[in-house]
This record gives structure tokens, sequence and C-alpha cells, in this order.
């Protein structure tokens, strides 16, 4: 997952770098604030690692069962304040001192950002899943196949890397 984030935040760079200073700095901030929203909600997340390990290792399927449903609860829980907080992200950073101009800049990405955070749960959860019980090659397939795809989602614009 960290392989497409970084991926797909150099692709961002490259479209705007193009362009202005200020843009790129909004961004910046943006993606930073998702970031720490979003680490934040993966790392309660992986607290579920080591009960789906138990219950896999106990063949319990009834446990491992309501553990997806955990997940999936933890998933909702996780990405609604924390979508609220993305979404009003302007007045939260200008709160913490930041630029009002950098962040009503930014704003349509932040908001952007904040519609993935629950696929983005999702896919943490399943990460997570796969990981306790011995499967994280399957995840690793999955990202490496992701990898090209936002790439080919911006065909009109050529990046250079010069």
């Amino acid at each position: 997952m960290l392989i497409a984030d970084i991926h797909l935040s150099g692709i961002i760079y490259a479209m705007l770098r193009r362009r202005m200073t200020a843009p790129l700095a909004a961004v910046g901030v943006a993606s930073d604030f998702y970031s720490i929203l979003f680490y934040l909600a993966v790392g309660c997340i992986g607290g579920l690692g080591p009960l789906y390990a138990a219950a896999h290792a106990a063949g319990d399927p009834d446990r491992m069962a309501r553990l997806r449903t955990a997940g999936t609860i933890a998933c909702a829980v996780l990405a609604l304040p924390l979508g609220v907080a993305l979404w009003n992200s302007p007045a939260l950073l200008g709160m913490l001192g930041v630029d009002t101009d950098l962040v009503e800049a930014g704003t349509g990405y932040a908001r952007a950002m904040a519609c993935t955070l629950i696929p983005m749960l999702a896919v943490a959860v399943l990460r997570t899943r796969l990981t306790a019980i011995e499967r994280p090659g399957v995840m690793l397939r999955i990202t490496l196949c992701a990898v090209p795809l936002p790439s080919t989602m911006f065909p009109t614009e050529r990046l250079s890397i010069s």
C-alpha cells in the first residue's frame, strides 16, 4: 500500500510541479493531513491483526467471521469522523496556525481525498487480515497490479522528470 501511495504522490507532484508552487504547497499540506489521519486509523485497525492470527491458529471460523465484522465496523467507525475532519480541514488546519490561503487552496484536494478514506481503510482491514493468516502475497500481488493505474488515469498529462 505504501508503494502505491508513494507512486500516486509522485504523479501528483509531477503534474503540479509544472504549474505553480502555491498549489503544490496546498496539496502538500492537504496530503500530509490526510496521511496523518490515515496512518492513525491504520494503526487502530492493526490492533485486529493479533486477534485474526489467534482465531486462525485456533481454527475457529466463527471467531474469524466475528472479526471480519469487527474489521468492517472499525473501518466505518474510524472513517466517518476522520472523513469529516478531512472535509473540514480548512477550519481545522486554520485553528492549528496553517496559513488560511494555503489551506483554502488545498480544500478541493482534501475533500477528494476524504472520499477515498473508506476504501483505503477497507484495504487496510483486508491487508491486516491477510497478513495475520499468513497470506501477505495476495496483497502484494494486488498492490503490484495497482501501481501503474494512477499513471493510466491521466493519459492527457505528459509527465516529465526534468
